[in-house]
């Protein structure tokens, strides 16, 4: 232990200012990280804001990335002349020192930081220990790796030379997957199993993740050895097939989401067919990637009876057959296609529907208006050969569903005034400051997210409404979108960054602005005065994920027609409010 103690001692004080400057830049992170949702909004400032959060992120990775392979590298292991190999080390010993130093560098360090953050926005505690364990397994990950290389090395140089071959041979062999996968998306429709919505648990990532720092330990550990670079890129290459294969073949089990009661009787929901004619469309998503054949989709007007107030539908095509009189048959040649569905018997956005009851006022502004442009719900895919034989046909449609459903509730009612806040397990919502304008109103909030792997269900997305109950209307809000830097080590390729109201994987401050505008080129404009704000309060309705069910609809005479062309959007129908 005192040698090992020794190590530690002399390579921190060979790196002293290197560790001491990385150390520096992770702090200056981690305050820019706090106070830039307090910073202004103006686009010259949040340029500024966005280089420097970038400046920051690959000074951080940069850094990361030298001391670790200079550390590990003070001591080779490449070769037989290396100094430490003539004194009474043992390269147990070695490791053990490069993984102390290392550790309480690159994982302790950024993983306080963060604890501190999150204190200071009052995130609870357990959410502080998820973070933090995420944290240190994902830093432990990027290090082994980096590690890994480095003890493969002779110096930096070399060290950048086969960092850099394994980037492009991984981006190329991303990019060919990528591109085979395409292709054969491209090359025309595709039947897929269709089945319910399902949420992956918390065991599923942590133990990717865990295998994955597995593989990358494997050789780092032989090569401090054996010092044999061969054996150890081979074991290394061996465990990470291993732990891919075990990934792939492995039957991780998501859990679905919970199925509402009244959903789960036959008799409701279902589904309604309002006219047997189907309006066949030219696909074109295939068509320019195949020009030897094309593709019609059907569709159908459905809708869909017996949903709870407060409840959003949205239905998938699982498998549909169209059998005419003689015996022929055609299949659907694709699946899984969604679209949102009406709701009988109201003749109307069904969101907007939905909004209405929920904030119990006769009209929600800021929404599509006017007339709703629909292509009805896709029914079958056919080719455009059979579309020409069987046109003008009629046969029995029979078509296998699946109904995603949605709740949409209110979580939150604030008054307009700053400090007011919303609170949950995980999301933090506090207003800044409100801005009245011309016809409009922008409020600036703070949003603290907190989302990890550990968490066995989704972050579910919010949506914000201005309310004014004596004058029976409702405006709904736009987000600006401000970016902002999240604590933790993600995907390099991400950059760091986050938008706001979105799920990020860890920590994230977000500052962004909710404009509210009642004006549309379709319907009449509300007057957001000064008047109007002090008579409105905000309210945050969040949309919960829920099960899927399955329903049927058999439709006797659907008769093949090309769709009517449409006057105002080429090629969509308008269905009259």
């Amino acid at each position: 232990m005192t040698l090992v103690a020794h190590l530690v001692r002399s390579d921190a004080r060979r790196f002293r200012l290197l560790l001491a400057a990385w150390v520096l830049i992770e702090i200056a992170d981690t305050v820019f990280t706090g106070v830039q949702p307090l910073l202004p909004a103006d686009p010259r400032t949040s340029t500024a804001i966005g280089l420097l959060a970038m400046l920051l992120f690959f000074a951080r990775w940069l850094g990361m990335i030298v001391i670790v392979a200079l550390v590990v590298q003070t001591h080779p292991l490449v070769g037989s002349d290396a100094f430490w190999m003539t004194r009474p080390i043992s390269p147990r010993a070695l490791f053990a020192s490069k993984v102390l130093l290392l550790s309480t560098t690159f994982l302790a360090i950024p993983a306080l930081c963060e604890v501190v953050l999150m204190a200071a926005f009052r995130v609870r505690l357990a959410e502080v220990v998820l973070v933090g364990i995420q944290t240190v397994l994902f830093q432990s990950l990027w290090v082994a790796i980096v590690m890994a290389l480095a003890a493969m090395t002779r110096n930096l140089a070399r060290f950048v030379l086969v960092a850099g071959g394994v980037l492009v041979s991984l981006v190329l062999l991303m990019s060919v997957g990528i591109g085979v996968a395409v292709r054969n998306t491209l090359e025309g429709p595709q039947m897929h199993e269709v089945t319910g919505r399902v949420v992956s648990g918390p065991a599923a990532g942590a133990a990717m993740l865990l295998l994955l720092i597995a593989a990358v330990v494997v050789p780092l550990v032989i090569q401090y050895a054996t010092r044999s670079t061969r054996f150890s890129a081979l074991a290394g290459v061996v465990a990470f097939a291993a732990a891919c294969l075990i990934i792939w073949i492995w039957p991780w089990q998501g859990q679905a989401f919970p199925v509402p009661a009244w959903a789960s009787r036959e008799s409701a929901p279902v589904l309604i067919a309002q006219s047997s004619t189907g309006e066949f469309r030219r696909d074109d998503r295939w068509g320019a990637w195949n020009p030897t054949e094309d593709w019609q989709t059907g569709y159908a007007r459905l809708t869909l009876r017996g949903v709870e107030e407060g409840w959003l539908a949205t239905v998938r095509l699982a498998d549909a057959t169209l059998q005419f009189a003689g015996g022929a048959t055609l299949t659907t040649a694709g699946n899984g296609q969604s679209s949102i569905i009406p709701l009988e018997p109201v003749d109307d956005l069904p969101n907007r529907v939905v909004m209405r009851q929920l904030l119990a006022v006769g009209r929600v502004a800021g929404m599509t208006q006017g007339p709703w442009m629909t292509l009805g719900v896709p029914a079958i895919v056919v080719s455009h050969a059979d579309f020409k034989t069987y046109s003008v046909s009629s046969g029995i449609y029979r078509g296998r569903f699946l109904l995603d459903l949605d709740r949409l509730e209110i979580a939150a009612t604030l008054p307009l005034q700053t400090g007011a806040e919303y609170v949950d397990r995980r999301h933090r919502i506090t207003i800044e400051g409100i801005v009245p304008q011309a016809q409009a109103a922008s409020i600036r909030v703070r949003q603290v997210i907190v989302s990890t792997m550990f968490h066995d269900d989704s972050l579910s997305p919010l949506s914000f409404f201005l309310r004014n109950r004596d004058a029976d209307v409702a405006v709904q809000g736009s987000s600006g979108g401000m970016a902002a830097a999240s604590m933790g080590l993600s995907l390099p390729v991400l950059f760091g960054m986050s938008y706001a109201g979105s799920s990020t994987n860890g920590f994230s401050v977000t500052g962004d602005h909710l404009r509210f505008q009642a004006y549309t080129p379709q319907e009449e404009a509300v007057e957001i005065t000064p008047d109007w704000l002090s008579r409105a309060e905000l309210i945050v309705v969040r949309t919960v994920p829920g099960g899927s069910v399955e329903r049927t609809v058999e439709i006797p005479e659907f008769e093949i027609r090309p769709a009517p062309p449409t006057p105002g959007m080429p090629g969509y129908p308008m269905l009259r409010q």
